[in-house]
């Protein structure tokens, strides 16, 4: 039903509001009823979309939180978090407690209340109510710094996140995390079979869809659980994903042939002949892509202007030093190999020497262009826009 049909279907209507120990009551006629503006109406009486939303708040800082929670939120930094304004009200002996904002993932569900400092009677009202609820584990404090020793009998029993002028939501996500992770639970609800059948048939999971596939909520979470999926025939990749190895090849097979009949290309070209290639790379973002190409040791990019970086194929004489990758050997222990430099001492500096370093991570750093110049003395085109 329509917002105009429900109002004219109203014969009247009352409110009652309890506002600073005071009960206010307003009776509302049909006719007043019929005065209220529809959706999508505008006029001199009809607030701003800004000024309707910030009536909402009761405070600017339950505003200024809620906006940089959003503004977290459409970077997809706030771990799967969703943030509720004033959600159902929580039972007390004689009287109800209506928390400020819940955020909700999975599961759980936290109750997030900003305390004043305000007056004393408010204080003591508040703290009377949270002392009902400390037997509750989902219920967080914001309490400001000026006010830690007003509110010092019931932090002990909260989660508490304290604040001067403004909350961060960023201050927020850390105590989540640090209070309610369960990290250990859904990385024991991994079916590692069908993670590893997934990627067998398809390729490759871009990184974006592994959280998904392996419970985890940040990449330090993903970087440990993708080594229970790690075998000899898939690797993982931060910045990537997880593939397999023959998906692997037949791309840089095919990617390489073209690169050879052109040469060189603009990097956004080369993309784009990826994703016409295969219907995962479709679907990939560019970073992702380039990242894949940054594997390839057979590729150079180069960045020596603010436009388009040019790919080229890099002749078989000029030597590339390799990334790390995570995967598994023979006997199922992880290891992550790579080629380092030595103190001139070891042997490692002679040519074609490699040193093995045991690691779940994968570092991630840029390939060096090494060329040997006519003087015999070695030069490094590092990548341009730092790491």
């Amino acid at each position: 039903m329509k917002k105009t049909q429900l109002i004219n279907a109203i014969l009247e209507a009352s409110a009652t509001v309890y506002f600073l120990q005071r009960t206010y009551t307003f009776h509302m006629s049909s006719d007043m009823l019929r005065l209220l503006p529809s959706d999508g109406t505008s006029g001199s009486g009809t607030a701003s979309f800004e000024q309707q939303q910030s009536l909402l708040f009761d405070s600017s800082i339950e505003q200024s939180f809620a906006e940089a929670f959003a503004a977290l939120e459409r970077s997809h930094a706030v771990e799967e978090w969703r943030l509720e304004r004033e959600p159902e009200p929580l039972l007390l002996d004689q009287s109800i407690f209506i928390p400020d904002f819940a955020l909700t993932r999975a599961q759980h569900r936290i109750y997030v209340e900003i305390l004043g400092f305000w007056t004393p009677a408010y204080r003591e009202r508040k703290v009377q109510k949270l002392q009902q609820l400390r037997e509750r584990n989902d219920i967080l404090l914001a309490i400001p710094t000026v006010a830690k020793d007003a509110y010092a009998s019931i932090v002990a029993d909260f989660p508490v996140v304290y604040y001067d002028d403004q909350l961060s939501a960023t201050d927020v996500l850390n105590v989540l995390r640090a209070s309610y992770d369960d990290f250990a639970q859904r990385l024991a609800n991994v079916d590692v079979n069908a993670v590893q059948a997934s990627v067998r048939e398809v390729g490759l999971v871009p990184e974006q869809a592994c959280y998904g596939m392996l419970h985890c909520y940040r990449r330090s979470e993903l970087q440990q659980a993708a080594t229970l999926v790690v075998t000899d025939d898939i690797t993982y990749i931060a910045g990537i994903g997880l593939y397999t190895s023959i998906w692997f090849a037949h791309i840089k097979r095919d990617f390489l042939e073209w690169m050879q009949g052109i040469g060189e290309t603009t990097l956004s070209s080369a993309l784009e002949w990826l994703r016409t290639r295969n219907a995962i790379l479709r679907i990939c973002s560019d970073e992702i892509l380039e990242a894949l190409i940054e594997r390839w040791t057979e590729f150079h990019i180069e960045r020596n202007s603010i436009f388009d970086a040019m790919l080229r194929v890099i002749p078989s004489d000029i030597a590339i030093e390799p990334t790390s990758s995570l995967h598994a050997d023979s006997n199922g222990v992880l290891e992550n190999a790579e080629a380092v430099s030595s103190p001139s001492s070891d042997n490692s500096t002679l040519p074609g020497s490699k040193r093995e370093r045991r690691s779940t991570v994968h570092t991630g750093r840029r390939k060096r262009l090494v060329r040997e110049t006519q003087e015999g003395q070695q030069t490094t085109q590092e990548y341009l826009w730092g790491e």
